[in-house]
């Protein structure tokens, strides 16, 4: 349960500080846009497993 609780709070204070960011007027308009990709290709998690091809081993 802690840890649910530790994950609520972290993307608390993550929408926190974007806004207060945006309050604050910290980052220019064309700015926005590259960090918006930013944070949604680092906190999107992967979907994709590696391809592995079976009997293809490095060690034998």
């Amino acid at each position: 349960m802690s840890g649910v609780l530790q994950g609520f709070l972290v993307i608390g204070v993550m929408i926190a500080a974007g806004y207060l960011t945006k309050l604050f007027g910290l980052v220019r308009g064309d700015i926005e846009e590259g960090l918006s990709r930013l944070v949604f290709f680092v906190m999107t998690p992967s979907t994709s497993s590696p391809s592995r091809v079976s009997g293809a081993s490095s060690a034998r």
